[in-house]
């Protein structure tokens, strides 16, 4: 059908069709007749005589041409559509050669096998024998990601086996590595850091189809031939479907390695079926309770439209159609349509718009009632004509200009009003280049179409089974709320003890809501006795407390966790607890748990306690009642008991009555922080003796010291010299409560980067503790930061958020000009540039990254000695 909005044409007449004649003759000679009485007529001129009218149509001709017209066209759409798949081959083609000749859909599942294998340590490959061509079953050790054997392996190395459950989390940590503040922190003995890295300082590849003889040294002067340094590559040889074929996977800390790497193996012609690809660097898992991940875009654009114009013999009806669809309310096949009245003199038409490319005039027609149906149904043609497979290859062909993609996914949904199709991109960066620069980008094939690309964020969180089946119903009722806000919530099937969840949606702020929203769910209530915190130090799981725990859950329909990490009582219900069932589960907790004092020592009472009056008071209360208690801030006795065990111990105290050491007792016995004879003794790699409890109080103690983090030995000799070894953290781990471990390292960590102010920064968002590493202008780093935890972006060069627009600042800078801190008394710190005021006192500052900072000039030092050095011979006093 043509265009019916074109001016009319009619077809020309058959040659056969009797036309209007060209002469008229009149009788030569006159014929006279008798004259008869005939009513007058007005007789017409010649050259207007009436002329005579072809006959009818022949309808078997007309057919037969309109036929010949229809094979007409459906010839030239034949022809069009052949051209159309030989561009897409072609496009296909460039698509492959810019993806470095290899499929990376087909490596997803393989990488995800892999990554597991690239976790454990393995020897140095040699050259290997041709596998054995026979291998007798699944090799489960594979199957978990650590078979040491290789190809000589006799069992199956299948790509796309399962991974076994259970063996994807590293019970131990062989190499001193742990998840902080969104970095992966290394750790020295005594809990000092050592190396701080991020996911984005890796880059990794996967060569295949490498012969099966080949080792690290082989892998390693392919390398060397293209021109690409081996030092610090981290080379791993890895199986293959094909038998006399094997892969490697190689990392190696620097962002551009990959893309170089690609770039060069690209040209090397020796292996002609080798194939080299970008694949994710292997990072350690998260052990976070939720993971972020903003590196798929989501690629939408219309599908093909139509227009209808529908012929009225009145108005009202044509109004009537208007009105309702500025309403909403008017949808052909599901959809939504705009109508329009547009007036004429003799007619009365309204123009639909938005119309799918499938619909019909029956269609139309039906969704109007049987006394306002128009009188004709105008249909316009589709304002591109669809191939999907084509248009998808063009899509993908633009995004792969930012960077190579993990993965592309194109749903199968032909009821959406528009296409839809998702690309997962190896960084982050990527994807968002690819937002920036493509989103509401005219698209070659449709010249009324543009594509939409925006960043997907997505949060997983690993929820313990048994909560999980408690907040459900409270989880579920929030999801009709996220759907109008197009988040979607999924949940995996459980594994282990563990529940999945994953949110993800455009709208970035809705899901860190959705995100916080669900935190706050599973973190429950904590238990609270007159503003504080229930403590459940002393609460046992398998003791009489867990019993009268379990009485108290049946009564409430509650769940009741104990937080040993942080010392509280957790509550959990389908819905949210009321506050007078709260108050009444903390009266019946509160008689679960033994009642805590602290007796707080001067300086009188503390040597006292230290010569011998504690252990007078412990032999006095019992055992586990009286705990020693000493940090840099404070010197307590704990009394973990009733109120008559604190009535008695504070008696002990006031009479300073002591308990004289044993005849056996020897000072290598003694323990170096309270100085009494070792209660439950631990004894240390540098052979000195603790008490138990002595030891998590001197851990603990260390976190809030002014120095550089270490746990070392303070114990003196007879001569008065200190130990000061540092204890590894193997050691400090198996003698400290899991909780106090975590929270030595997050110290650690915590006074590490603010010792390193120029190479590490912390989130903009108050509170929200991840860390990203500074860069600058042309450097391999990403430029980006997203944070983890609240989704904020930042320059990682100037520290503040400009999404799609390039950083203009090379170096970051305070936002107070020099003027106004001179007025208000403040000043910057030379080393970090932290704004710091004097307030009272000398003249010397301590910043909190360590320096020590003389506030006349400004010259900073490592020791404090040496600043009032500086001040005295410099300025001639410490300014007091």
């Amino acid at each position: 059908m043509g265009n019916i909005f074109a001016p009319a044409t009619r077809d020309p007449p058959p040659e056969n069709h009797m036309v209007r004649h060209e002469h008229f003759e009149w009788p030569r000679q006159p014929v006279h007749r008798p004259p008869v009485n005939r009513p007058a007529v007005n007789r017409l001129p010649v050259d207007r005589l009436p002329v005579n009218r072809p006959p009818p149509v022949d309808r078997l001709l007309e057919r037969r041409a309109l036929e010949q017209r229809a094979l007409d066209q459906r010839a030239l759409e034949r022809r069009a559509l052949e051209q159309r798949a030989l561009e897409r081959r072609a496009l296909e083609q460039r698509v492959l050669e810019e993806m470095y000749r290899f499929d990376l859909d087909d490596l997803a599942e393989e990488v995800i096998i892999l990554q597991q294998a690239m976790m454990q340590p393995q020897p140095q490959p040699q050259p290997q024998p041709r596998p054995n061509p026979q291998p007798r079953g699944q090799c489960r050790f594979f199957a978990s990601g650590h078979c040491k054997k290789g190809a000589t392996c006799r069992f199956s190395h299948d790509m796309n086996a399962t991974p076994v459950a259970g063996n994807t989390a590293n019970s131990s940590n062989d190499n001193n590595t742990y998840e902080l503040g969104g970095a992966w922190v290394q750790f020295n003995n005594g809990g000092t850091v050592s190396k701080v890295v991020f996911a984005s300082d890796y880059s990794a590849i996967n060569i295949r189809n490498l012969p099966h003889t080949s080792s690290t040294a082989s892998v390693k002067i392919i390398l060397e031939n293209v021109g690409i340094p081996t030092f610090g590559v981290d080379i791993r040889l890895v199986a293959q479907a094909e038998q006399d074929l094997c892969g490697a996977i190689l990392k190696a800390e620097d962002p551009s390695f990959a893309r170089t790497a690609c770039r060069k193996l690209a040209t090397y012609t020796t292996l002609a079926k080798m194939k080299v690809a970008i694949v994710p660097p292997i990072i350690p898992h998260s052990q976070s309770p939720y993971q972020i991940d903003c590196r798929k875009v989501h690629c939408a654009w219309s599908r093909p439209t139509r227009e209808a114009r529908l012929i009225f013999a009145t108005k009202g009806p044509a109004y009537k159609l208007q009105r309702e669809s500025r309403a909403g309310n008017y949808k052909v096949l599901g959809s939504r349509v705009t109508a329009h009245v547009q007036q004429s003199p003799d007619e009365w038409v309204v123009k639909l718009t938005g119309l799918s490319d499938t619909v019909s005039e029956q269609d139309i027609v039906k969704t109007i009632p049987v006394s306002e149906r128009p009188q004709k149904v105008e249909l316009g043609e589709p304002d591109y004509v669809a191939d999907s497979e084509f248009d998808t290859t063009i899509i993908k062909s633009m995004l792969l200009e930012s960077g190579p993609l993990e993965r592309w996914e194109v749903p199968k949904n032909s009821k959406a009003k528009r296409f839809n199709a998702y690309g997962i991109f190896f960084d982050e960066s990527s994807a968002r280049n690819a937002a920036s620069s493509l989103n509401k980008k005219p698209l070659s094939f449709s010249r009324t179409t543009q594509l939409s690309v925006s960043v997907v964020a997505s949060a997983k969180f690993k929820i313990l089974a048994k909560i999980y089946d408690m907040v459900r119903p409270r989880i579920n009722a929030q999801k009709p709320a996220w759907d109008r806000q197009y988040i979607r919530l999924s949940e995996f099937p459980c594994k282990g003890q563990y529940h999945i969840l994953k949110l993800e949606g455009d709208n970035h702020q809705g899901v860190v809501k959705a995100k916080e929203c669900i935190e706050k769910i599973v973190q429950g209530e904590v238990v609270r006795m007159e503003g504080k915190d229930l403590r459940c130090g002393n609460f046992r799981k398998d003791g009489k407390e867990s019993k009268k725990v379990q009485t108290i859950e049946n009564t409430f329909k509650v769940l009741i966790i104990p937080d040993i990490r942080k010392s509280q009582f957790r509550v959990f219900g389908r819905e949210a607890v009321p506050k007078e069932t709260l108050e009444q589960i903390t009266k019946l907790l509160q008689d679960c748990v033994s009642e805590s004092h602290v007796i707080e020592l001067n300086d009188v009472d503390f040597r006292w306690a230290s010569n011998g009056g504690f252990r007078f008071l412990r032999s006095q209360l019992g055992d586990g009642i009286a705990f020693f208690d000493i940090t840099p801030r404070y010197k307590r006795i704990l009394i973990r008991g009733s109120k008559a065990d604190y009535n008695n111990a504070m008696a002990i105290v006031a009479a300073k009555k002591i308990m004289p050491r044993d005849a056996d007792s020897v000072s290598g016995m003694e323990c170096p922080t309270c100085f009494c004879e070792p209660d439950e003794p631990i004894r240390m790699s540098c052979d000195h003796v603790y008490c138990s409890d002595c030891f998590v109080q001197m851990c603990v103690a260390e976190m809030t010291a002014d120095r550089e983090f270490q746990i070392c030995c303070p114990k003196a000799d007879a001569t008065g010299k200190i130990c000061k070894k540092a204890f590894s953290l193997s050691e400090i781990q198996e003698h400290l409560p899991s909780e106090t471990f975590e929270d030595i390292l997050e110290k650690s960590f915590e006074s590490y980067i603010t010792r390193h102010p120029a190479d590490f920064k912390y989130c903009e968002t108050p509170d929200c503790g991840q860390v990203y590493r500074v860069t600058s202008h042309g450097s391999d780093h990403p430029s980006i930061f997203t944070c983890k935890k609240c989704l904020k972006s930042t320059c990682t060069i100037c520290h503040t958020s400009h999404p799609g627009k390039p950083c203009t600042k090379g170096n970051p800078s305070s936002a107070l000009s020099n003027k106004i801190k001179e007025e208000l008394g403040i000043k910057g710190c030379p080393r970090c540039s932290r704004l710091i005021e004097k307030t009272d006192g000398c003249d010397h500052m301590t910043c909190k990254c360590g320096a020590h900072v003389c506030w006349v000039c400004l010259a900073s030092f490592g020791e404090s000695g040496e600043c009032y050095d500086h001040m005295r011979r410099i300025h001639g006093g410490i300014g007091i």
